[in-house]
C-alpha cells in the first residue's frame, strides 16, 4: 500500500488534470517540493504555500508571488484520503477564476491515488500467494505460524479441500508467449488466484475441489488445437496445510499424462504407478536389471505392444503386421530367454512392472 507519491505518479496525476484545467499544475510533496508540474522548470523547487497546505491540512489561495517563498499566485488543495494527506496540487491563476477547479483537480488526485494503493495491495496479495505456495511446496522444516498468519490474510479456508493442478506448455509446436498469456488471462477471467509460475514452462494452481469441473473446461479452451499444446497433471484432494501432497500426486499424473500424450490426466485414474513411483531409484534400478535387463530393444517394443492390447495375441499381430504364431513364439523366446513366460499372468505382471519402471525413468 502507498502511502507516498512518487514524481513519475505525480506526473500522471499533474498531466491529467491539466487536460481538464487549462492552467499551470503543480503536485507538492508533504515536505514541501513540487515533484511535478506543468512548468518543468519548477520541479524541484520549495513551495511554501504547498508545505503549508500539508502541514494545516487545510486549502490556502495565494493573492501575490510575494507572500510564500517559491509561489505563484494561485489556489493549493490538500489531497486527504482516509485521513491521510498525500500531497498538495496547485493549480496557478486568478484565485477567482480557478477556484472552481479545485474539486475536480481533487477528485481527479484521489482516484490516481486509490488505484495506486488497489494496485498496490493487489500486487502484495500476489507476492504472499507466491510466497506461501514455495514455502508449501519446497521448503523443509516448514513454519505454521507464518502459513496460518498467510492462510487468515488471504482469507483462506484452512479445512477447505484443493487440489493442485501442474500445467506443462509444450516447447515443440507452440509459440509459448502466446500459451502464456492466454493462461494468464483464462485464469483472471475464472477469478483463480492461488498459481505461480515455475520456470521454465510450468503453472501451479490450487483450486478448490468443487470448481475442478470449471477448471477443466478452461484447459480445453487453452489447448483447442490438433496439435497438444499443453499436458496437465491433477492432484490429490487436500487442506491448505498439505500442499506438496497434492502437488507431488499432479507431478506423477503430469508424467503419466506425457507418456500417454493425453490432456489431462488426474492421479484418482492412477494406481499401480503411484505405489511404483515411492520406490527408491535404486530398488527400481536392480528390478529392471534383474528382470528385464537381458532383453533387446525389439523383445522390449514386442512386450510394450503385447501389454498395451491386454495380451492379447491377435491384436498384438495385427498391430505389428505379423502372424500370431510369429508372436507367440518370439513370446516363448523370451520365456526361455529370462524364465518368466509373459503368457501366464501372475508371471507376466513382474515383467509388465520391469517395462514399466523403465519406461518411466
Amino acid at each position: 500500500m502507498i502511502n507516498k507519491i512518487d514524481a513519475m505518479l505525480g506526473q500522471q496525476i499533474v498531466d491529467a488534470i491539466s487536460q481538464v484545467v487549462d492552467k499551470d499544475i503543480n503536485f507538492i510533496d508533504r515536505q514541501g517540493m513540487i515533484i511535478a508540474s506543468t512548468d518543468q522548470t519548477r520541479i524541484g523547487s520549495f513551495h511554501a504555500a504547498g508545505y503549508e497546505v500539508a502541514t494545516k491540512r487545510k486549502v490556502i489561495v495565494v493573492e501575490s508571488d510575494k507572500v510564500f517563498e517559491g509561489t505563484k499566485v494561485g489556489v493549493n488543495y490538500p489531497i486527504i484520503i482516509d485521513d491521510e494527506v498525500f500531497g498538495v496540487i496547485g493549480i496557478t491563476g486568478q484565485p477567482s477564476k480557478i477556484m472552481k477547479y479545485g474539486f475536480l483537480a481533487s477528485k481527479i488526485t484521489e482516484i490516481f491515488i486509490k488505484e495506486e494503493k488497489m494496485a498496490g495491495r493487489y500486487e502484495s496479495r500476489k507476492k504472499m500467494i507466491q510466497y506461501l505456495m514455495n514455502m508449501c511446496i519446497y521448503e523443509k522444516g516448514v513454519n505454521k505460524e507464518a502459513i496460518g498468519q498467510m492462510i487468515d490474510k488471504l482469507h483462506i479456508k484452512p479445512h477447505e479441500f484443493h487440489q493442485c493442478i501442474v500445467i506443462e506448455i509444450s516447447k515443440k509446436h507452440v509459440d509459448f508467449v502466446e500459451i502464456e498469456t492466454k493462461i494468464y488471462k483464462l485464469l483472471g477471467e475464472y477469478n483463480i488466484e492461488l498459481y505461480m509460475y515455475n520456470y521454465p514452462n510450468h503453472f501451479i494452481i490450487l483450486i478448490s475441489k468443487n470448481r475442478m469441473r470449471e477448471v477443466k473446461h478452461l484447459m480445453s479452451k487453452v489447448d483447442e488445437s490438433e496439435q497438444r499444446i499443453i499436458y496437465c497433471g491433477i492432484g490429490i484432494e487436500a487442506t491448505i496445510w498439505n500442499i506438496k501432497e497434492t502437488y507431488d500426486s499432479a507431478l506423477l499424473a503430469l508424467k503419466y499424462a506425457k507418456q500417454k500424450d493425453v490432456m489431462i490426466v488426474e492421479s484418482n485414474q492412477l494406481d499401480i504407478e503411484l505405489i511404483l513411483e515411492s520406490l527408491p531409484k535404486v530398488t527400481k534400478e536392480k528390478y529392471i536389471q534383474t528382470v528385464i535387463g537381458n532383453l533387446t530393444a525389439d523383445e522390449l517394443d514386442l512386450l510394450n505392444c503385447y501389454y498395451e492390447c491386454n495380451m492379447s495375441l491377435k491384436e498384438t499381430a495385427e498391430k505389428l503386421y505379423i502372424h500370431k504364431n510369429t508372436v507367440q513364439y518370439r513370446l516363448d523366446k523370451i520365456y526361455m530367454k529370462i524364465g518368466i513366460n509373459p503368457r501366464e499372468f501372475k508371471q507376466s505382471i513382474r515383467i509388465y512392472l520391469g517395462i514399466y519402471m523403465k519406461n518411466t525413468q
